[in-house]
């Protein structure tokens, strides 16, 4: 075939979504003709958006030496070095991209997720802004800004952001899933509000996968056989995921489990090796579509398939939509509604359920006894350190949590605290604190609130181990809401520091609730506002407590199951007998 002729195959194929056979085409075209600037552009384009990062790489270093001020080259060149984790070559191109042509709106749109990986908050807002004042539809812009804003806080206007996005376009799903994740931070929304948002997700997906919500095989009697269960996260890595699921996961009692991990990641780490080692199979899905994963599935024979991902970054509730497994269950990575009728089940520990939880969620809650964690400490965590207000002579109170889930009700309260408590400080730390712009943001909602700005310390990201050790610098943590803690509340207290909580109605207020009733400390947890106040201003004025709590919380931990694998394990494989049966029943 000509040129001409496989250039129109190319473009054919693209346009039926075969990217497979579009590439295919590309690299003939290459073959005839190995400096074809058009094809080494469109491979570059089309390697990245399947992901493979290494090869858009290698295409696009070929382009740029052929045409070094050409915009969409720099483009692609720029997204694959930031993939392959050359940012600050990627921001070098992406910024000579804008100085060539200051009205190319992707250009500036990449260049915004660039600043947001190197903790320039402010850049990165004002980059996404320019991309929408040249494209007022360029929807992937829309979304990366609101992410941007829930990142420093700013979840009410993120919320518009989102909204506004879907009615430019209903279709694209990355828009829902942070929608949905976005709600989850506000803390004026009703139960029936989060479940209808989550339902209409729910019900786009599934219109879309155009198949029925049956599953067709049958389950069979288990007659002392192990039940295959199936695992799909992003996170099966250094992540609260991964921290909650390994000693899960290696607990497992193989009679009775036979695990499959399904990875979709292009990171993996050291935890992800030790998961993988710990499951009976485990497979990376990043490449594969979902009919290929549910191929995979199917022939596993998968009995029942657990998402530990929910609506966050990385999911595959597509798979889920098409009712992959015959029992399908949401844990663990998420803390609301999926939405999809297709999700049977979703597992909460009881004390982090209300007599309301089941308003907000479409699926059916299964109960599991105490808590739905399993706390795993870090070989290089530190012992905990002597309490600082000994040495300072004034309480320092703290929180390690998302920027995003400091709401203005949160602000008020703590520093109601703070003016209670006199001399006290406040420590925070996150990573967008990198930005002096928004570390000038927040000492200024506090001062609106009449704190002084020498009371409010701001701290950036850091290794996991030396985080650890700033704990040594807090004598009390906050956690915010509606939106609790839950990795930061186990580090918190593994570390010696107590952690009071204001448990509402939804679930995701209720995890450090839950966690601290594991260790019987529910009474740290308050009912209202009013409450909260007074637990800490108490706890604050006795410093013999606090120094009882800094040596005797990581004992009260030890004893009790909030870090016993075996415990949690079993409290799985009860759910899912418990479920299998069921279905068993149902169907039969």
């Amino acid at each position: 075939m000509s040129i001409k002729q496989l250039e129109s195959e190319a473009h054919s194929h693209f346009n039926q979504g075969n990217v497979k056979l579009a590439i295919e085409a590309h690299n003939k075209i290459l073959t005839l003709d190995p400096n074809n600037l058009a094809s080494l552009t469109n491979l570059s384009y089309l390697y990245f958006h399947s992901q493979h990062y290494d090869l858009a790489l290698l295409i696009s270093n070929r382009a740029i030496l052929l045409s070094p001020d050409n915009v969409d080259i720099l483009l692609n060149h720029a997204n694959a070095l930031r993939e392959c984790g050359e940012l600050d070559k990627s921001i070098v191109c992406l910024e000579k991209a804008t100085r060539l042509n200051p009205n190319f709106a992707a250009a500036w749109n990449g260049l915004s997720l660039g600043y947001m990986d190197k903790g320039r908050a402010s850049d990165a807002i004002s980059s996404a802004e320019k991309s929408i004042k040249i494209d007022h539809d360029f929807i992937h812009a829309y979304s990366n800004l609101a992410m941007f804003l829930q990142q420093i806080g700013e979840t009410p206007r993120a919320d518009k952001l989102f909204q506004k996005a879907l009615l430019i376009d209903n279709n694209e799903l990355l828009l829902h899933h942070n929608y949905l994740m976005n709600q989850q931070y506000l803390p004026n929304l009703s139960s029936s509000q989060l479940k209808s948002s989550a339902i209409e997700y729910g019900d786009e997906v599934t219109k879309r996968s155009g198949q029925s919500a049956k599953y067709s095989k049958r389950l069979p009697d288990l007659n002392n056989r192990q039940i295959n269960i199936g695992f799909i996260s992003a996170d099966f890595r250094c992540h609260p995921v991964g921290f909650f699921f390994q000693s899960v996961i290696a607990s497992f009692d193989s009679s009775k489990i036979k695990s499959f991990l399904y990875l979709n990641q292009q990171i993996d780490d050291d935890l992800t090796k030790q998961l993988t080692q710990s499951a009976d199979n485990s497979l990376n899905i990043l490449k594969m579509t979902d009919q290929e994963v549910m191929t995979r599935i199917s022939d596993d024979n998968i009995h029942i398939l657990f998402d530990l991902s929910g609506h966050s970054a990385g999911n595959r509730l597509s798979i889920f939509a098409k009712k992959a497994a015959p029992i399908q269950v949401s844990w663990l990575g998420y803390f609301a509604s999926t939405g999809l009728p297709t999700m049977d089940f979703v597992f909460l520990g009881d004390n982090q359920v209300s007599s309301a939880s089941q308003s907000y969620f479409s699926e059916n809650i299964y109960f599991l006894k105490g808590t739905q964690f399993c706390y795993q400490p870090p070989s290089y965590a530190p012992k905990p350190s002597s309490s600082p207000c000994l040495q300072n002579n004034y309480i320092t109170f703290g929180s390690f949590n998302n920027l995003a889930k400091l709401n203005s009700d949160v602000i008020e309260l703590w520093s109601k605290i703070l003016l209670q408590v006199p001399n006290s400080r406040l420590l925070l730390k996150w990573k967008v604190f990198a930005d002096v712009n928004i570390q000038n943001k927040v000492i200024a909602l506090f001062a609106l609130n009449g704190i002084e700005n020498h009371r409010i310390e701001l701290r950036s990201a850091s290794t996991h181990k030396d985080m650890l050790d700033e704990y040594a610098d807090i004598d009390i943590a906050l956690d915010p809401f509606p939106f609790s803690g839950a990795l930061t509340t186990c580090e918190a207290l593994w570390m010696g520091v107590p952690v009071i909580t204001y448990a509402q109605e939804r679930p995701v207020s209720r995890q450090t609730l839950g966690i601290l009733a594991a260790i019987g400390m529910d009474n740290f947890s308050a009912k209202t506002p009013k409450q909260y106040l007074e637990l800490a201003c108490h706890l604050s004025h006795s410093t013999n407590k606090i120094i009882e709590l800094r040596q005797s919380l990581r004992t009260k931990m030890e004893k009790s199951e909030l870090i016993d694998g075996k415990a949690m394990a079993n409290k799985i494989e009860k759910a899912c007998m418990d479920i299998y049966m069921q279905a068993h029943y149902k169907n039969n």
